[in-house]
């Protein structure tokens, strides 16, 4: 799904290989810009290590309340920007529904699942399980489609 939204290369989070893998993809650079998903204390501090001097992270794992080990001193020295995101509040709903409803926000590349409404509780159950390997997002479907 990544590389269909234009995504360069993927390195999978929290392999002792990941660091390595994006220094050798960029000549021992580092990423420009690099998404940090899992909200692990190991991947938050990766994606410090990955970056490049310059470069940009952005933050939509929900980690840990305090993170042991990161790198404070990268802000200045590697000049790098870390952007954070926040979970979607009551406020935010209403013009992310408008933006979807005009078209302007496509988010049928990131829906993998569509339920039944009468399957919603088998539907709950199998997303809070991990789905199947390739599940980003499931819609509970109200009506004919």
């Amino acid at each position: 799904m990544a590389r269909k939204m234009g995504a360069d290369e993927i390195v999978p989070a929290g392999n002792t290989d990941s660091v390595a893998r994006v220094k050798e993809l960029t000549g021992g650079l580092g990423a420009d810009v690099v998404i940090e998903t899992a909200g692990t204390n190991q991947t938050m501090i990766q994606a410090y290590e990955m970056v490049r001097p310059g470069g940009t992270i952005l933050q939509f794992g929900i980690g840990p309340s305090t993170v042991e080990g990161i790198p404070a001193q990268a802000y200045y020295f590697k000049d790098i920007a870390v952007i954070g995101s926040r979970a979607g509040l009551a406020e935010d709903f209403g013009r992310a529904i408008a933006l979807v409803a005009s078209g302007r926000i496509d988010l049928e590349p990131i829906v993998t699942h569509h339920f039944p409404l009468d399957d919603i509780q088998q539907s709950f159950e199998f997303i809070e399980s991990g789905g199947d390997g390739g599940t980003l997002r499931g819609v509970i479907q109200i009506g004919e489609k």
